[in-house]
């Protein structure tokens, strides 16, 4: 998937860009508009996945279908690609002004929040969005499951199929170091600054640890941030490993050669932010050296609104990196943010984090996991699914 920033005068010179450039599958992933000097200028960020129209085609879904005998991350992710496809420069004033209507209202609802709310649908809506999850994916969920159940349960939603639902709309990668010859030579951190890369790769160097034999080194790119290397160095003697430093690709060929070939080298890169162009590519060339055999990691802070995660996302497209770690996920009231890109975007997720303790605190990813974080109001670290009394926020739980 590639995602690009378009900025224009207005909505329609940005849609024409962006039609000229992606085409006409292109998705909106969000439309701002930003005060510069005395102009106001129109931020539309867009996206595009050359195999979504096939795979849309050729599976012939429609809204509402069985719930078993669908991909629910496909149905979801393509039911809001469609709702984001304009077909002119009218349509384009009407929605944005449909838009302003609907934030306006939804200010309003939120105030109503001691209203009484009858309806067993509408709670389970409210509570999602509580929790982070948009109110057209919420919608969708909650319709499709009324549509599956029986007449005389639609007061009652049960649990299960919340569970269910969410659950097969994640996309993760599974573990991807479950064997030892699947081990990259290179494990690249990416992410903007105070993510929790420094503790992520040391989290991921413990792990490693136990899984393999072959010789691991701690490589610090991150020369502008001080005190990165002394926190490396401290996670390095704890583990027993080697930590080295590299500033020029002199120093990093030099590093290469004084290891063998099968030693796995975890990189701590520089934390920029989305929009340092030049820091950015600053790092690239960095790791330009490293194209082969190489897990790149881009790491995302769960407790960020969806409109910096999505442009956080752009700025590093030019990495290629394969899928991303959720950080901070204990830290966040509204962890539905993770469904959301994960919809919007189509990029897996490997492992998210809950806390500081090395070697702890980081999860492998699973639709169940992620499910039950983004239901529970406890700690991920702590959550059991089988426990009712964990959601008991929840109505009919």
């Amino acid at each position: 998937m590639r995602i690009k920033r378009f900025e224009a005068s207005n909505v329609q010179e940005a849609m024409a860009a962006i039609r000229k450039e992606m085409g006409p599958e292109a998705v909106i992933l969000s439309t701002r508009e930003e005060k510069r000097h005395d102009a106001c200028r129109v931020v539309v960020t867009a996206a595009i996945d050359r195999d979504v129209g096939s795979r849309a085609a050729g599976r012939g879904e429609t809204v509402f279908g069985d719930l078993e005998a669908q991909d629910d991350f496909h149905f979801f992710s393509e039911k809001l690609r469609k709702e984001e496809v304009f077909s002119g420069a009218e349509e384009v004033q009407v929605r944005s002004i449909l838009l302003g209507l609907k934030r306006i209202i939804d200010e309003t609802l939120e105030r109503r929040n001691r209203a009484p709310i009858q309806n067993a649908c509408d709670i389970w809506v409210r509570k999602l969005m509580e929790r982070g999850i948009e109110r057209a994916i919420a919608c969708l969920m909650i319709g499709k499951i009324k549509r599956r159940m029986k007449d005389e349960q639609k007061t009652q939603l049960d649990f299960g199929y919340i569970h269910g639902v969410l659950t097969r709309m994640f996309r993760v990668t599974g573990d991807l170091f479950k064997v030892e010859g699947s081990i990259p030579k290179f494990i690249v951190f990416l992410g903007p600054p105070g993510v929790g890369k420094t503790t992520t790769l040391a989290k991921m160097a413990a792990r490693l640890k136990r899984k393999t034999k072959r010789r691991i080194v701690l490589l610090n790119t991150d020369v502008y941030r001080i005190g990165a290397l002394d926190q490396l160095q401290i996670y390095g003697n704890l583990m027993g490993l080697p930590v080295e430093t590299v500033y020029s690709k002199k120093d990093f060929t030099r590093v290469l050669a004084s290891y063998s070939d099968e030693t796995i080298f975890l990189v701590d890169t520089t934390g920029r932010s989305h929009v340092d162009d030049r820091g950015l590519m600053e790092i690239k060339i960095s790791l330009d050296t490293m194209r082969k055999r190489t897990q790149a990691f881009l790491l995302l802070d769960a407790g960020r609104k969806r409109e910096d995660l999505l442009d956080e996302l752009e700025g590093f497209s030019l990495f290629s990196y394969q899928s991303l770690i959720w950080t901070k996920v204990d830290e966040t009231r509204m962890p539905g943010e993770m469904l959301n890109i994960c919809l919007r975007t189509g990029i897996p997720v490997s492992y998210i984090t809950t806390g500081q303790n090395v070697p702890g605190d980081m999860e492998l990813a699973s639709p169940e996991l992620l499910a039950e974080t983004v239901l529970t109001e406890k700690n991920p670290r702590s959550c059991l699914w089988t426990k009712r009394q964990n959601f008991a926020f929840l109505p009919n739980a």
